[in-house]
Order: structure tokens, then sequence, then C-alpha cells
């Protein structure tokens, strides 16, 4: 994966599973900083000898470089509050917890879905019960702090970040605000090259997250660090870019209904006509969460309806205007 980083000095690539450089910590604002893993994950150094992440990263993919870099620096995480649960944002929280005695912090909503296995898999619906420990176990683990819906400040090891509801990515995504007046949007908003490179991006709700996007025009800060990837002094035209890119990418998959079709049918043309590589049913998989995410969206808007064919869930293009028909039939 690689990681650009889009500021005021220009761009700088990284690619972690080519290069296999060493990870650094790279200065943001005053004590706000971020490290170059699979991702961006930026960070607050609250003392000496203590680190805060904001988020944890992949366990598989980055354990190894954040200890080896904690271990340089000789600091030990003492707190990590997470934008929201997915594999690569809070892998490796039960690490170091067990490790550094980290306090957790994390949406009430996201530290629900990883309480337990069975409580991922409600989430990852389209995988089996015993699939989920052996692909997604690094995310099961307790949380110390929950952040409710409405908290706007959440304070963590004696630091008060600032906190912005920002769902529909996941469903309780937030963005965090350190006290150097930098935002972390986590996956509420992807850099200029990943909105080239997107194929088939993840929203759990389209609907909230357009919203959380939208809300983003208003706010007001002096650096933007985004996981995927990099610290911006303006979103402005990344936020058109971003919404540019969901409306497109959900024409597209309304544009494949060709008549009635199953889900099935649709999520496989929608693979072929994006080129996806589905090399393992895990793939497959996710695949089928995503798209049926765009179906859900276009069904709501009124782009689709809804039939029964001989006990089979058909969906077809509504008539009319995209946007101003029911959703059922």
């Amino acid at each position: 994966m690689s990681i650009d980083l889009c500021g005021a000095s220009g761009r700088r690539s990284y690619n972690r599973q080519k290069v296999k450089k060493p990870m650094d910590l790279h200065q943001i604002k005053g004590n706000t900083y971020w490290i170059d893993a699979t991702e961006t994950i930026p960070c607050f150094l609250p003392g000496k000898g203590e680190i805060i992440l904001l988020d944890s990263g992949w366990g598989s993919l980055d354990r190894k470089g954040l200890s080896e870099l904690l271990r340089r620096l000789d600091r030990r995480v003492v707190g990590i509050m997470n934008t929201h649960a997915h594999i690569d944002h809070n892998g490796n929280n039960v690490y170091f917890k067990e490790k550094d005695g980290a306090v957790i912090a994390m949406p009430l909503t996201e530290a629900a879905l990883t309480s337990s296995p069975l409580m991922l898999k409600a989430y990852y619906y389209m995988l089996s019960p015993r699939q989920v420990p052996p692909e997604l176990g690094d995310m099961v683990g307790p949380t110390d702090i929950l952040i409710k819906e409405g908290d706007t400040v959440q304070e963590l090891c004696g630091v008060p970040f600032e906190v912005l509801q920002l769902p529909g990515h996941s469903p309780g995504h937030i963005g965090i605000a350190t006290p150097d007046n930098v935002l972390y949007l986590g996956d509420a908003l992807i850099g200029e090259k990943e909105v080239q490179n997107a194929r088939l991006p993840v929203f759990f709700s389209h609907e909230a997250d357009l919203e959380s996007k939208k809300k983003l025009y208003s706010v007001s800060y002096e650096k933007y660090a985004l996981a995927h990837s990099g610290v911006y002094d303006d979103i402005r035209e990344l936020l058109d870019l971003n919404l540019t890119m969901m409306e497109d990418r959900t024409r597209e998959i309304r544009d494949l209904v060709t008549g009635p079709m199953s889900a099935e049918e649709i999520i496989a043309a929608v693979g072929a006509a994006l080129k996806m590589n589905i090399w393992r049913p895990m793939r497959a998989q996710l695949l089928e969460r995503d798209v049926r995410s765009f179906l859900n969206y276009l069904l709501d808007r009124g782009d689709l309806t809804l039939s029964i064919d001989r006990g089979i869930l058909k969906y077809s293009k509504a008539g009319g205007e995209p946007g101003k028909q029911g959703n059922t039939q």
C-alpha cells in the first residue's frame, strides 16, 4: 500500500510492502506526529517516554515495525483512541494493551462490535462464525473508555481530544482533533491518489457518509491527517473529489443493473466491470458486502426497485429520474 503525503511540502510516497524501510516519526505540529505505517497513523506525545496512538494499524503488517520504532524512541503506548474498528485501524489494540498497559478509547458502537467474535460476525455478516477469528481476531478485545454519540471531547491519559461524529464509513466513525488543532479523519476522507485508484470504496451507510463529508466543509483546523493517506493544509478540494467519486461509482453500479437481476448477478457484474482480482473466498465475501451497501443506497434514494421472481429477490432500475422513485414493488 502506498502512502502519499500531500501538503505544503509536496508529496512523498512510501510502499511498505516493497521497500520494507523502518517506520519513522514525522512531526505535523507541536506534539502531534504521524507514523509511516501501511497507512498514516497519527499520534500525540504527552510526555517523556509516552505516546498516544490515534488508531493502531494492522496486526499482521504493522506490529513489528511499530514495536521497533517505539523501542528506538524509548516510548511506550499509554493510550489508543480509535476512529473506528476495522482491521487496519485497531489491529494492535490488544497487543499494546497487554505489552504496555495502553488505555483503549473507542466509539461505543465500534467497541460493541469488537467485544466478541460473534458481535464482529454480526457486522461482517457474510463471514461464517469460524472465519472471524483467523481473519479478524486481532480486532476483538476490551475497550476501557466508551465514546458516546454526542460526545464532543474525550480525555485520554490526561490529554483532551476533540471528537467529531462522522458516521458512514463505519457505524460509529469519529474524527479526532489533538490539542495542536490537528484533525485526524481516519477513513471519513481518502487522499487524492486513493480517490484515483479506488475501485469500490467501503461505506457502511452511504447516506450517513455523505452527511459526514458535507459537515466537513464547515470545520476549520490547521492540519488534517488522513489514514489513506497523508497530511493536508486544506480539504475542501479533496471533499469535492471524494463526493464526485462516490456519485460516479454509484451511477456505474446502477448502470450495471440491466434488468431484473439478483444481488449475486449484480455482484458478478461489478467484479467484472471493475476488474476485481477475486483470488480467495474472503475477498469475494467482502465484495458482496460492499456491493450490497451500494444497492441499499440505490434502493433508499429510489434508483432501484425490488421484486420477487420464483422466490428470488431481484433488483431493477426504477422508472423516471434517478433518485425520484419509490424503493419497493
